[in-house]
């Protein structure tokens, strides 16, 4: 699955469209503090980083395109987990919620997954729990990372707003 994508220029687009761009490259950037960089080859990394900018920016067809068949694979590493990821989160998006959520277990099931990745993916997981009105599985999700990392004040935070409703 070696894809090569170019990212357009911020030159000459309109300011909403440069924020968007500025809002995907720092997907991409996310995207590879959650990856040791010695230990993925540079066109795995090009390819989450796209998934990762097409997530941001909404662009879900895509995501759902380019990680097809990613969630049938044997073995399931690190970068792979990751796309696997935006996958789920994209799935979410268009409705196909049970989906999303297998591919969620997919990536969580291995333990040997590193902390800010499986962060990542309970976050994401809470978040598409939050949206279908199942508060409960969403607050399991965020106390998960806050158990593991009581530092994590985003998770914190969002646990607040999900016991105010």
């Amino acid at each position: 699955m070696q894809t090569h994508w170019s990212m357009p220029s911020t030159t000459g687009t309109t300011p909403a469209v440069a924020v968007m761009q500025r809002r995907e490259r720092s997907a991409a950037d996310e995207a590879g503090e959650l990856l040791p960089h010695d230990a993925i080859p540079a066109w795995a990394r090009d390819v989450v980083a796209r998934a990762a900018r097409d997530c941001a920016a909404g662009r879900n067809d895509a995501v759902i395109r380019a990680t097809d068949g990613l969630d049938a694979t044997a073995t399931v590493d690190d970068p792979t987990a990751l796309l696997l990821v935006y996958r789920a989160v994209a799935l979410a998006r268009v409705g196909l919620f049970r989906s999303a959520m297998t591919v969620f277990r997919r990536v969580l099931g291995a333990h040997d997954r590193g902390r800010d990745l499986r962060h990542f993916a309970l976050r994401q997981r809470a978040e598409v729990y939050a949206a279908e009105g199942r508060r409960a599985q969403a607050r399991r999700d965020l106390r998960a990372i806050v158990t593991e990392d009581p530092t994590a004040a985003d998770a914190k935070e969002r646990l607040v707003q999900l016991r105010a409703r």
